[in-house]
This record gives C-alpha cells, structure tokens and sequence, in this order.
C-alpha cells in the first residue's frame, strides 16, 4: 500500500504556520514509500475544499520519477509543476482569508481549513505540458491511477 507521510505534521492534525503564508511560505518534507511495483509516475495535488470561493489548489506536481523517496522541505519534486489556483507551478502555502469561515463550515471544526495532501501512483507518465491544471492532470491520469495515499491538515489564521 503507498505510503505518505510528513515529519513537519501528523495526518489530521495542524500544519505549522512555517509551511503558511504567514510564516516562510515553504513546502514540508514529504517521505514516500510502498509505491507500487508497476508505477511509471506520481502525482502530487494539494488543496483546500474549504475555501471560500470552492476548492483551491496549492500544489500540483505531476510525472514524479517512482523512486522518488523523499521530497524535502521547501523543494519542488523532480517532475513537472501544474498550475495552482495563484496560477503558479510552485506550492503555495495554506493562506485562508483571516475571518472568514471555512465555506464547509458545517463540516470544519474549529481547527480552520482542511488541506489535502494528495499522492497518487500512476501505471503511465502523463503527456500534457507543464502548467496544466490540477482538473487536466487528473482527466489523464484517469483509468491509470495504482494507488493513492493522502494526509489531511488543517490550519487556521490568527489575525
């Protein structure tokens, strides 16, 4: 079974303010392991369902060599960046509107905004070009997808 895990936070628990907009902005260490014998790549999607103009994604890395086994803090992973919702190929960090609530509110906890970390192992690499759209990335990947692993966190605003 894929594994994903992060030192910087436990799955359900809250990201520190370092891997925020509101601290050095950088991405948090990553550890992969168990990927499928038959994977070709991986993907990588982080976002926040509970933004509150709908899903917005912070992250989306796509055709990551198999045998990557490490994605350390602040760097990108070797493969090809997709657009996020600040139409960049780079992570960005939780950043939630200060006083506003979480758009599933019903759902959220006092604990902020939800993020997704999102691994998936594909059986193929994609062929679409850097900057596509985390919507274009899983179309393709679609009928392909080997395994999934995902860590939830969450993160609230002080100000």
């Amino acid at each position: 079974t894929l594994s994903f895990s992060s030192a910087a936070f436990a799955n359900g628990g809250l990201i520190p303010a370092r891997f925020t907009c509101d601290g050095a902005n950088v991405s948090p260490p990553f550890s992969i392991s168990s990927v499928p014998e038959k994977a070709q790549s991986l993907v990588l999607i982080v976002n926040d369902p509970d933004a509150p103009k709908g899903d917005w994604d912070h992250w989306v890395v796509f055709n990551i060599p198999p045998t990557v086994r490490e994605i350390p803090e602040g760097k990108e992973p070797p493969g090809r960046g997709g657009n996020n919702s600040w139409s960049k190929t780079s992570y960005g960090g939780p950043c939630p509107p200060s006083g506003e609530p979480a758009r599933n509110a019903s759902r959220s906890d006092a604990g902020g905004h939800r993020y997704f970390f999102r691994l998936y192992a594909l059986s193929k690499t994609l062929a679409i070009p850097v900057g596509s759209t985390k919507a274009k990335v899983l179309a393709e990947a679609k009928g392909f997808m080997l395994a999934e692993a995902h860590l939830m966190s969450r993160y609230k605003r002080n100000k």
